[in-house]
């Protein structure tokens, strides 16, 4: 028998093996699920960035740019990089108004001292300061030279450690891996004192000495100017008063 001798009725609602019909729940029983908020455990995770992880975003995305414009310099990219970098400008510039401003209207804060001038006077009250210390220091370490002829770098450092030396009163002793002494110095070859306070041999070294303790302190590593010498010296001297030394 064909589909079209089926009734319609039979059609709307079949029977048979090949259909399976649901009860009929009467739709007061029907109960609808509760629907519950569903909260993407990415999202739940995530907490707003700190103001660092901001800052280092910002300075990423300016290197990130930087780079793509020094490696594809199209006036695009490098308009972008351009953009990326004032930004970054602007908020210093920002910052740094609000920090002016944050001292001038904290009378009770101790204010750092910014400004050129008030600089200069700190500096050379640091540089008294220092010069002070140094000449007390004189009068219990002497410094001890250690060099080899053929250095040139000891060439270039013997005149500044001699210059230093009589601007501040210290002695100053050479120790030589050689039989040559600079003019001015007063110079010993002993292997044995090298070794103690130069094990690796590394020329030229300037260190302080206590003849009365035998303290050895290295102050310069190598060839550096007065200005680095000056500061390592100013750390020493903080060390030796806070270790009650000096």
């Amino acid at each position: 028998m064909g589909l079209t001798n089926v009734q319609a009725s039979n059609v709307d609602n079949p029977k048979g093996w090949l259909w399976y019909q649901d009860p009929v729940i009467p739709k007061e029983e029907v109960k609808k699920p509760e629907k519950k908020e569903t909260v993407s455990p990415t999202r739940a995770s995530q907490k707003p960035l700190t103001a660092t992880e901001r800052l280092e975003e910002q300075k990423a995305a300016f290197e990130e740019a930087k780079a793509l414009a020094i490696l594809e310099p199209t006036l695009e990219n490098v308009a972008n990089a351009q953009r990326h970098h004032n930004f970054i400008m602007d908020q210093a510039s920002d910052f740094q108004k609000s920090w002016t401003t944050a001292e001038l209207i904290n009378p009770g804060y101790e204010k750092i001292v910014t400004s050129p001038g008030s600089l200069k006077i700190k500096e050379k009250q640091d540089d008294a300061a220092l010069s002070k210390d140094l000449k007390s220091l004189a009068k219990e370490f002497g410094l001890i030279f250690a060099f080899k002829p053929d250095c040139p770098y000891c060439h270039q450092f013997a005149p500044l450690v001699k210059q230093f030396a009589e601007e501040n009163g210290f002695d100053v002793q050479g120790l030589s891996k050689g039989d040559e002494c600079f003019e001015g110095m007063t110079c010993s070859k002993n292997e044995s004192i090298l070794l103690a306070v130069n094990p690796q041999l590394k020329f030229p070294m300037l260190y302080l000495a206590n003849p009365k303790t035998n303290e050895v302190i290295p102050v310069a590593h190598g060839y550096i100017g007065l200005d680095a010498l000056m500061t390592n010296l100013k750390y020493v001297i903080s060390y030796l008063k806070n270790e009650g030394q000096f």
